[in-house]
């Protein structure tokens, strides 16, 4: 699904596969500020300026934390692929990269990914008294 992110300047977009990925992107890309709806044209939890807790809201939405929901390396993916779908509807005035803060998360996200792939496939070392 697409998803217009409320941006006073510029109007962009990103793709997703659900609402709570789509949220989580746009609550780190603008760091509590941009709003975005869903569907049906109701609120999602990425706007906080006025105050409010993502952590609640999350779990209010979504019947997940949002650390629950980043805790899971499928959804690092999803955020990421999410991130590499952003675009502009037309050429950027803003001062505010938003498509260089989500290139940039997008790399984050799937760094964050393959380390977290790795430790899970890394055979723990044998204690030291093994070998005497």
């Amino acid at each position: 699904m697409e998803y217009e992110i409320s941006n006073p300047s510029d109007k962009c977009y990103v793709s997703a596969d659900n609402d709570i990925v789509a949220s989580a992107v746009v609550l780190f890309l603008g760091s509590g500020k941009y709003p975005l709806k869903d569907a049906d044209d109701k609120p999602l939890p990425t706007c906080f300026i006025f105050g409010g807790d993502p952590e609640e809201a999350f779990k209010s939405r979504f019947d997940v934390t949002l650390t629950e929901f980043l805790s899971q390396n499928e959804s690092l993916i999803k955020m990421a692929d999410c991130c590499s779908s952003f675009r502009y509807a037309g050429e950027r005035s803003s001062m505010n990269n938003i498509g260089a803060a989500a290139k940039s998360l997008e790399e984050r996200l799937r760094k964050r990914a393959a380390q977290n792939i790795t430790q899970a496939v890394r055979k723990p070392e044998e204690p030291a008294s093994a070998h005497a």
